[in-house]
């Protein structure tokens, strides 16, 4: 039985179109996984370009979002992925992600993430990398040019949808406050780096530099603390 079923198989298949419309291949792509498309794209230069376009890559990403939520946790061992939505009893969560740019004796640290990528900053601060931990890609930024070695720092990484890029922000708090502040964002689509020209004033105190995007725009949690009381 297993024979005649798999020559009917056969003459159907040689009856059936080989080619499909655009728009169902693309809705039967944007179905799969990413590690199966990043080995379709050696299909033809068609599906490479198709892949590769970043229309698509939201669309999968916003697909593959609705079926699934990941927490991304960072410490000195690396950096682990936890399934919001697994069981407590699944033993296969959290899964350890090779981090392939990471040096040895530099722990690496999330800066923030949108939209599938991730900043990351090595332990100087001053290497800022641009990963996709689902495809493995990565991008070294160039350095901002601003020190930011002993002295107080901000960092934000987010999606501008009004230029629709990608920008990172760092700036530093210099001690004593009379010397001043600086400030730089990096755009990517630009591919470089661009001086904030007014000066930065230290809001207060914060307990992590790395701002949260939330409906597009960077925030920080900061604790102000009252000025004692003037003596009489």
């Amino acid at each position: 039985m297993s024979t005649k079923y798999k020559r009917l198989s056969i003459q159907s298949h040689r009856g059936f179109p080989l080619h499909l419309p655009e728009n169902v291949v693309v809705e039967i792509l944007l179905r799969l996984p990413v590690k199966s498309l990043v080995r379709f794209r050696y299909v033809s230069e068609r599906w490479c370009s198709l892949i590769s376009d970043p229309r698509f890559a939201k669309s999968q990403f916003r697909r593959a979002s609705e079926r699934s939520q990941r927490l991304l946790i960072s410490s000195r061992s690396g950096i682990r992925s936890l399934d919001c939505e697994a069981p407590f009893e699944d033993s296969s969560t959290p899964s350890v992600h090779v981090v392939p740019f990471q040096k040895r004796g530099r722990y690496v640290s999330i800066i923030g993430s949108c939209n599938g990528l991730v900043c990351v900053s090595l332990y100087s601060h001053r290497d800022f990398y641009i990963w996709n931990p689902s495809t493995g890609n990565y991008r070294k930024l160039p350095d901002p040019g601003i020190s930011l070695h002993g002295r107080k720092y901000w960092h934000g990484f987010g999606y501008d949808p009004c230029t629709d890029d990608y920008k990172l922000l760092v700036a530093n708090f210099r001690m004593p406050p009379s010397r001043g502040s600086e400030g730089k964002v990096f755009s990517f689509k630009r591919y470089s780096w661009k001086r904030i020209p007014r000066g930065l004033e230290d809001p207060g105190y914060t307990e992590d530099s790395a701002g949260i995007l939330c409906n597009g725009s960077l925030h920080w949690y900061l604790q102000l603390f009252p000025e004692p009381l003037s003596e009489q």
